[in-house]
């Protein structure tokens, strides 16, 4: 039974992985990428002016953050206000 246990964990594992996965290509909208970021939309779309933002695309009229530029736009600011100390 032990080895059932860890074929289906690894399947889930599997599962959760390949959804995560799918989830990194998918853009996020201005909300989203406001909320995770800890911003107001209106913010966001300052920054965006000011071209101060993550990296953003357009797809079908909508702008959209790609999850990788979230994080390397985090990394960076992170990395800023260090040196600036």
């Amino acid at each position: 039974m032990s080895n059932n246990v860890n074929d289906i964990t690894r399947g889930a594992v599997a599962v959760l992985i390949a959804q995560i996965q799918q989830k990194e290509e998918e853009g996020l909208t201005v909300p989203q990428a406001a909320q995770v970021l800890g911003v107001s939309v209106s913010q966001l779309n300052l920054m965006r002016k000011n071209n101060q933002d993550p990296q953003f695309y357009k797809e079908d009229g909508k702008i959209l953050y790609s999850p990788s530029s979230i994080r390397e736009f985090i990394q960076a600011s992170t990395k800023k206000s260090k040196h600036a100390r």
